[in-house]
């Protein structure tokens, strides 16, 4: 599985950080946004190494975003310079 796009479904809950991780260890693309999706972003997340592209914008997850993710959006960065 590469790719999840699962925008504008009225999903809700929240996102299981080790479900994720274990159920798609080589996602490229997941795409959540536009859904009711609630709580922290999972830090987690930001362990698949293959993930390229994120988007969970218009939902409603607060807090930081997860160092983790943060660390890893950064080494991609740097690394495609």
């Amino acid at each position: 599985l590469k790719e999840i796009r699962m925008e504008n479904n009225l999903l809700t809950g929240t996102l299981h950080g080790p479900s994720i991780s274990k159920s798609m260890p080589h996602i490229e693309i997941l795409s959540l946004s536009d859904n009711d999706f609630s709580g922290l972003i999972p830090g987690e997340i930001g362990s698949l190494s293959d993930l390229r592209y994120l988007y969970l914008d218009s939902n409603h997850f607060f807090g930081p975003l997860p160092g983790q993710l943060a660390q890893a959006a950064g080494s991609r960065a740097s690394s495609s310079s």
